[in-house]
C-alpha cells in the first residue's frame, strides 16, 4: 500500500470515528479503528459519506428543535413576533 493510500485511509477512519462519536455519544475503541483501517478505501469513502450526511441531518434537527423551543419560549413570555431581539 502506498504512503498516500495509507494516509488517505487514516484520514477517512478519523472522519468516521469522529462522526460515530458525535452520533453515538462514545468514541470508537482501538479494535474497531484497526478493523476500519483494514477495509478497502472505496468502502471507507462510502461509509464516511453516509456518516457525513447523518451528522448534517442530526445537526439540522438540533437547530430546528432549538428554534422551535425558542419560539415557544417567546410565545410563553408574550414577546412580539418581529423575529428581532428585544431592544
Amino acid at each position: 500500500m502506498s504512503r498516500e493510500e495509507t494516509l488517505g485511509k487514516q484520514l477517512l477512519v478519523s472522519e468516521i470515528a469522529q462522526a460515530r462519536a458525535y452520533l453515538e455519544g462514545r468514541a470508537l475503541d482501538e479494535k474497531r479503528i484497526a478493523a476500519l483501517l483494514g477495509r478497502d478505501a472505496s468502502r471507507l469513502i462510502q461509509e464516511a459519506q453516509l456518516l457525513r450526511e447523518a451528522v448534517m441531518l442530526r445537526q439540522q434537527r438540533e437547530v430546528a428543535e432549538h428554534v422551535r423551543d425558542t419560539i415557544r419560549a417567546e410565545k410563553a413570555t408574550g414577546r412580539p413576533k418581529t423575529g428581532l431581539p428585544p431592544s
